[in-house]
C-alpha cells in the first residue's frame, strides 16, 4: 500500500490500524522519516481508533496535507481501475470492493459502473462477458481522468 492510498483510505475511513505498522515500516525503508513514523512502525495490532491521531500527525511531520474527500474517491477509484485492470483483481471482484466505495462516497460516479456491475452479475439476463466489458471501459476511463463511461448495460 502506498502513503497516497493510505491517506486516501484514511479520508473515507476504510484504513485498517492493522495495517499502519507494515506502512511506516514501508515507509522507513524508502527513506521517509519522522517521529511519528517511527512511533506507528512499533506499534503491536493498532486499531485506527489507536493509531489514527499518530498516522495524521505522521501526515503533518512529513510536510503533507490528507487529501480532500474528492481527492480520496479520484485516488481510490483509479486504484481500482489499475488493480482489475494490471490483473491484480477480477472485474467481478472489483464490482464487489467499488460497490462498497459507491456507498461509502454518497454514490459517486467514479464508482456507479461498479456498484450497477455487482447487481448485474447476479442477473440471469446479463452475460458476465458484457458486464466484464463495460467495466473495462468504465476503468480505462478512470485511469485517463475521467469520471464516468458512457455504456450501460440495458435491463430488459
Amino acid at each position: 500500500m502506498t502513503l497516497e492510498l493510505a491517506e486516501a483510505l484514511f479520508v473515507s475511513d476504510r484504513l485498517a490500524g492493522e495495517n499502519l505498522p507494515g506502512l511506516a515500516v514501508s515507509l522507513l525503508e524508502s527513506g521517509m522519516d519522522c517521529p511519528a513514523l517511527r512511533e506507528l512502525a512499533g506499534l503491536t495490532r493498532p486499531t485506527l481508533r489507536d493509531a489514527g491521531p499518530v498516522f495524521e500527525r505522521m501526515v503533518r511531520e512529513l510536510g503533507r496535507a490528507l487529501p480532500t474527500r474528492d481527492e480520496s474517491a479520484w485516488r481510490l477509484a483509479k486504484a481500482l481501475a489499475f488493480a482489475v485492470m494490471n490483473g491484480d483483481i477480477s472485474f467481478r471482484e472489483a464490482a464487489r470492493r467499488g460497490a462498497s466505495l459507491a456507498i461509502s462516497f454518497d454514490y459517486d460516479d467514479r464508482f456507479m459502473p461498479f456498484y450497477r456491475a455487482d447487481d448485474d452479475y447476479d442477473l440471469p439476463f446479463h452475460k458476465g462477458e458484457e458486464i466484464d466489458a463495460c467495466l473495462k471501459e468504465h476503468c480505462e476511463c478512470l485511469l485517463r481522468g475521467e469520471k464516468s463511461a458512457t455504456r450501460r448495460l440495458t435491463r430488459p
